[in-house]
């Protein structure tokens, strides 16, 4: 046979394949578990709190290392945490999805109020009734559910709540006005003012407003003459404005 233009004997092997072998069998990054819940907020109630929630690598113990954080945390609000769950009145009936369970529950945190209601209804019993009453309640029909002849569709099981994680508002936006004051006692030659220091954030004045409208004492001139003169008002003399 011929071969690049030489007469050769055949058939000649085929060329040598070479083969790459992973030195490793891990997987890229690792196997991480999924994330655990986020814990409750954690700090002083009504400020900036911080929760956290964790991750496991699964496949570290195989010598396979994980690439990655095993634990994050953000800002939250601090607010009450809520016990789970209790049944406060049984099923008010024993078939159809007739009935109505009640479920309360309480606030962990004395001093840090919870949000959120403390009590809540479900619809129960959920086997078919006996003639002569209908089979289901309602808008409910009779059915197969969970490898049973019963009324539905219905609702998931009780599950407890998870306490919720409120995002933190560092500088809420103040609702009540500041405390203003007038600069001045007499004349109408005072404006208000904002007081210097607020206890809590408010709303400053925007607007001049003047005040001080008792006619002032000699040797001062009774009104400011650039903004008020005297007048009765109910009676009474006043410096009103020009």
């Amino acid at each position: 046979m011929s071969v690049k233009g030489k007469i050769v004997c055949g058939p000649l092997p085929a060329d040598e394949v070479v083969v790459t072998v992973p030195t490793t069998c891990c997987v890229t990054d690792g196997v991480w578990s999924n994330w655990e819940a986020w814990t409750s907020c954690q700090g002083t109630c009504n400020q900036c709190g911080t929760t956290t929630r964790t991750r496991t690598c699964l496949s570290e113990n195989s010598g396979c290392p994980c690439t990655g954080l095993t634990t994050e945390s953000m800002q939250c609000q601090v607010v009450g945490v809520w016990n789970d769950w209790v049944i406060q009145s049984q099923c008010s009936d024993t078939c159809g999805g007739c009935g109505v369970m009640t479920f309360t529950r309480t606030c962990q945190t004395s001093r840090c109020a919870c949000i959120g209601a403390t009590t809540k209804t479900e619809v129960c019993a959920f086997s078919t009734c006996l003639y002569p009453r209908r089979s289901c309640c309602g808008t409910l029909t009779a059915g197969s559910y969970n490898g049973k002849m019963e009324c539905g569709p219905q609702p998931p099981l009780l599950v407890q709540d998870v306490n919720t994680i409120i995002p933190c508002i560092t500088n809420p936006p103040p609702t009540i006005p500041c405390v203003a004051r007038c600069s001045e006692t007499c004349g109408l030659c005072g404006v208000m003012v904002d007081e210097p220091i607020q206890a809590t954030p408010c709303i400053p004045l925007t607007t001049i407003v003047r005040c001080g409208d008792t006619p002032c004492p000699l040797p001062q001139n009774s009104c400011c003459a650039q903004y008020a003169r005297r007048g009765l008002v109910n009676g009474i003399l006043k410096c009103i404005p020009i």
